[in-house]
């Protein structure tokens, strides 16, 4: 009767910790749960999609630094060293951008390949120089040393 007594004793001991196991687990289920619940939701589109990739072409006594952002949001660095004067020039040079000519000088609809079609998706090549946008084309953009340009891709 004494091993009987024993054994439902150890049994309730271990009921007991069970139940404390299975109530610890599901305290600790639902600090998550509030907690996840309480964390931003990923942003379905990043600001910076696609790869990086940096280059250094050319030879010159100026130096610049011309980013490409492709349509898959892909972002290409370009340390250019030249002797030319103008964006259009250097781009030229490293054969990177082709388009029409016009009155107005070259409208730039390829960037390394990536074509904009205004007339098929309103997409164009967004020229800034640093963070603002060009106030002219690429034929009439200056060249400073150590300056930055972009060339982004744009629908819109």
């Amino acid at each position: 009767k004494k091993e009987t007594t024993k054994m439902t004793k150890l049994q309730q001991n271990g009921h007991r910790i069970g139940a404390a196991a299975l109530l610890l687990v599901l305290l600790l289920s639902s600090m998550l749960c509030s907690c996840a619940s309480t964390l931003p939701a990923p942003d379905p589109t990043p600001s910076t999609g696609g790869t990086k990739t940096e280059l250094t072409l050319g030879t010159g006594a100026t130096t610049v630094t011309v980013t490409v952002v492709d349509d898959k949001e892909n972002q290409t660095i370009y340390t250019l060293h030249t002797d030319k004067t103008t964006l259009r020039e250097v781009m030229d040079e490293h054969e990177l951008i082709s388009g029409t000519d016009s009155q107005y000088g070259l409208m730039v609809d390829t960037v390394c390949g990536v074509r904009a079609d205004y007339s098929a998706n309103q997409s164009w090549w967004k020229i800034l120089i640093g963070e603002e946008m060009a106030p002219t084309g690429v034929d009439e953009i200056k060249l400073t040393d150590g300056a930055s340009y972009s060339f982004v891709y744009t629908i819109g």
